[in-house]
């Protein structure tokens, strides 16, 4: 299992049980109806795992974040190389024991991976195992020593080399975050657009990734109403019915950005609830203490989107993951 589908399970599992334990407590103080009817606008806040600021929680999230980097193989301080293909084009790595090459065609043996852009639709050809055909979503191979992550990019593909051995993973010694705040884990109201459109966004790399803006996100902080634009980067999530939890993605920048924090700006990832497979209005907790650097802060082989300029806040938040250097 990949660092980033895993590091997305082990979220929601964890943030899933927590809410259902403060969902049973609080049903157990009140009285429901047998057939309580569906509310058209959800207000259960999901984002955050709690219905209050909880600075343990959201030290624990930073915790498990550094152990997923400190342990993962396939992670941005394990990035090797990586290859950008563009349509009509292949690309052929040969696996080895100690190294991994580029090859032609007519080099590939049993060892080689090869991977093809057909329009704008990224296809694992040759030594995929239990990942054939066309990758739809980010996809690893671990290959002993090394591992082998591709993933479709906006009329591509990419493909990235990792090396258990690293020398950026084998001096790993964490990374450096704010103070836990409880009052950077602010009640937010999220309101969905109900028909979802693709914005542009410039990456770290000078390419463009097109997610969906579902809807915008407002907070209060010191007398002041902040709004910030959200985005999912799953298509097909809107057009599942039978989905119950959606992922959004929140890209920002502030008053620490080039200075305390990361020069780009900062992610956060939450979880809000869907009816009939789309986002609706509801309240969640939007916990900055959770922010985190995109991986083009550790390595030059990832391609990070910059934040929409909706999403500039003109306020400091002393909250979440700090400017990373290896020797802090």
């Amino acid at each position: 299992m990949s660092f980033e589908t895993r590091r997305l399970g082990e979220r929601r599992l964890f943030w899933r049980t927590r809410c259902c334990l403060l969902v049973v407590a609080a049903l157990s103080h009140c009285k429901q109806p047998a057939d309580p009817p569906v509310p058209a606008v959800a207000t259960t806040v999901v984002a955050g795992g709690a219905l209050r600021s909880d600075p343990s929680s959201s030290q624990e999230f930073q915790q498990a974040h550094e152990r997923e980097y400190a342990k993962g193989k396939m992670t941005a301080f394990t990035a090797l190389s990586s290859h950008y293909i563009d349509a009509g084009k292949s690309l052929y790595l040969s696996v080895g024991s100690d190294a991994v090459v580029v090859v032609s065609e007519g080099q590939s043996d049993d060892r080689t991976l090869h991977f093809e852009v057909v329009g704008s639709d990224l296809f694992c050809r040759q030594g995929c195992g239990s990942h054939p055909g066309s990758v739809a979503r980010y996809v690893t191979w671990d290959k002993g020593r090394f591992g082998i992550g591709a993933s479709p990019q906006s009329g591509g593909g990419r493909v990235i080399v990792y090396d258990s051995q690293h020398p950026s993973r084998l001096a790993f010694d964490g990374l450096k975050w704010f103070s836990v705040d409880p009052s950077w884990a602010v009640h937010a109201k999220f309101e969905a657009i109900a028909h979802p459109t693709q914005v542009k966004l410039t990456t770290s790399r000078g390419r463009t990734k097109e997610p969906w803006k579902v809807g915008h996100l407002s907070f209060r902080r010191d007398d002041t109403t902040h709004r910030l634009e959200a985005l999912s980067f799953s298509k097909s999530l809107l057009q599942a019915a039978d989905k119950k939890i959606g992922a959004l993605f929140l890209a920002f920048s502030d008053a620490t950005t080039g200075k305390a924090s990361y020069d780009v700006g900062r992610y956060i990832d939450l979880e809000a609830t869907l009816v009939d497979g789309r986002f609706v209005d509801q309240e969640l907790v939007l916990d900055f203490n959770r922010a985190t650097n995109p991986l083009c802060a550790y390595s030059d082989h990832f391609n990070c989107p910059f934040p929409p300029k909706a999403n500039q806040l003109d306020i400091a938040v002393r909250a979440g993951e700090k400017r990373f250097t290896q020797d802090h």
